[in-house]
């Protein structure tokens, strides 16, 4: 009975270790990188559809560049602004 205790123990104690280890800093890095990417390209799609519903003509723009002015914007702000 004494072993399967220390035994319970040592399992309890190796899940408990690992389960720390579950999301690595790599993991976080991707699902962080992910995230950006669908909200650039939630943001691409957005803008064209406002800036191509009002005219006939092509449209033309860089998504790129407007989701990086606005992350400069956001390093830039302080207070209530970046909060924002």
């Amino acid at each position: 009975m004494r072993n399967i205790s220390v035994f319970g123990a040592f399992l309890a104690t190796c899940i408990a270790v690992s389960a720390g280890r579950i999301f690595s800093p790599e993991d976080m890095a991707k699902e962080n990188l992910r995230k950006l990417a669908l909200a650039n390209n939630e943001l691409a799609f957005n803008l064209h559809r406002r800036l191509a519903s009002g005219s006939s003509k092509n449209v033309f723009f860089s998504p790129l560049s407007i989701s990086t002015a606005f992350s400069m914007l956001l390093y830039g702000a302080r207070g209530e602004t970046a909060e924002v």
